[in-house]
């Protein structure tokens, strides 16, 4: 009897340790003008939409390891937050794919209420970091805010950038702002193997770039700038951060599209801090959902963009 009472406890204080450590199941912040759903076993947005429209993030409908693509990094889709510049992944990492564990595997819920949620990573091992992403719905409206933030734990000497992926659906064109300094061009091509120009239009009065969504692709261009949209039929999408002017940024961008069959990213970028032990840098991005003019041609509404994101 004592031995099977030793037991049936063991196996309570199992069950219990399994329930309190299960894998969250995703979470969806609501309110009427918009949905956003986070997945904390993945370390993912995998939901952006008004209520009972179609989601606009694009997710993979057939998410297979395979050990001959990407050395078997199954990419999910949705929205992830990584450490660049990826120029030093093969230094740091001694590869460039699979990206940092620590940031591709399950997160932590830190505090998750009707309107906000917090989630935290376990510490890379390769830079030393923790991240914290926290996800808040904007009151009467359909944005929310992300603050996204690394801090150093372990002792590493590797600069970082605060990289934010989200993959969407195919748009019909997309928008940077642009924003160079002096004697810069107004965009940069990051992959100069392939010529983005047939897809480019420039619109020097709103200093932005406009580019005809290719599923051909692959295509990469980048800006100074504090914002990046997809356009769409009834919707437009903008992701914008606030650039450090005179930050240092590795390939001098600070917002970037990056196109191929399926979906199209966008992309920022902080600049590059090198912070020590005990100390965290972070950024804020802002997603918004605009309702589309549809009485305006695409020229009439890049500006019309550009003049929402100045007020």
């Amino acid at each position: 009897m004592h031995y099977f009472r030793i037991f049936s406890a063991f196996v309570s204080l199992l069950f219990i340790f399994g329930q309190s450590h299960a894998a969250p199941e995703p979470i969806t912040l609501s309110n009427d003008h918009i949905e956003v759903t986070i997945d904390p076993q993945k370390g993912l947005i995998l939901g952006f939409n008004r209520p009972g429209e179609e989601n606009l993030l694009w997710v993979n409908p057939k998410p297979i390891s395979n050990p001959k693509r990407n050395n078997g990094w199954v990419n999910y889709g949705g929205d992830k937050l990584w450490w660049g510049p990826m120029i030093d992944w093969m230094s740091v990492k001694g590869r460039r794919l699979p990206p940092d564990e620590a940031l591709d595997t399950p997160w932590e819920v830190i505090q998750h209420n009707n309107d906000t949620l917090i989630i935290r990573s376990v510490v890379s091992q390769w830079v030393g970091i923790q991240a914290t992403r926290k996800i808040s719905l904007t009151p009467e409206s359909s944005e929310i805010v992300i603050h996204n933030s690394f801090t150093r734990v372990n002792a590493s000497d590797h600069r970082l950038q605060l990289w934010t992926i989200t993959q969407v659906r195919p748009p019909l064109w997309a928008v940077l702002d642009s924003n160079p300094k002096p004697g810069e061009p107004p965009f940069v091509n990051r992959r100069p193997q392939f010529d983005p120009l047939p897809y480019l239009s420039m619109s020097p009065a709103t200093n932005s770039v406009r580019y005809r969504y290719n599923e051909d692709g692959p295509n990469m261009i980048g800006s100074r700038g504090a914002w990046v949209a997809a356009v769409y039929e009834d919707n437009v999408l903008v992701h914008e951060v606030s650039p450090s002017r005179g930050g240092d940024y590795a390939t001098d961008v600070s917002v970037q599209i990056f196109s191929i069959k399926g979906f199209l990213e966008l992309e920022t970028l902080s600049a590059n801090a090198t912070p020590k032990v005990g100390e965290t840098m972070s950024n804020t991005v802002r997603w918004m959902l605009l309702p589309r003019p549809t009485d305006l041609a695409a020229d009439e509404l890049t500006v019309w963009i550009g003049e929402q994101m100045s007020r």
